[in-house]
């Protein structure tokens, strides 16, 4: 089973050129770990979501379980990275 990494990164829009080169460099450390026999020997994914759907995600998933109101983006952030990593 692989450990999974979540990553929080514009994919498009005005900072599409941070979180794509973010996006980019996270994936060669996935590869270069993954080629030296992975993290504590077993593999790594990596997970990327864009800041709105991660907030999506949360509004949709986790807003009755946290008490979460729509816009809560904080909290919306942490939880919505155990989300990715329970993926």
């Amino acid at each position: 089973m692989a450990i999974k990494v979540g990553l929080i990164a514009d994919q498009t829009g005005p900072l599409s050129f941070v979180g794509l080169a973010n996006t980019n460099v996270a994936g060669m450390v996935v590869d270069d770990l993954n080629a030296e026999g992975g993290l504590l020997g077993r593999q790594v994914e990596l997970l990327v979501e864009g800041p709105v759907r991660v907030v999506a995600v949360v509004t949709r998933d986790a807003v009755d379980d946290l008490g979460l109101r729509p816009g809560d983006t904080a909290t919306a952030f942490v939880k919505s990275t155990s989300m990715m990593l329970q993926h």
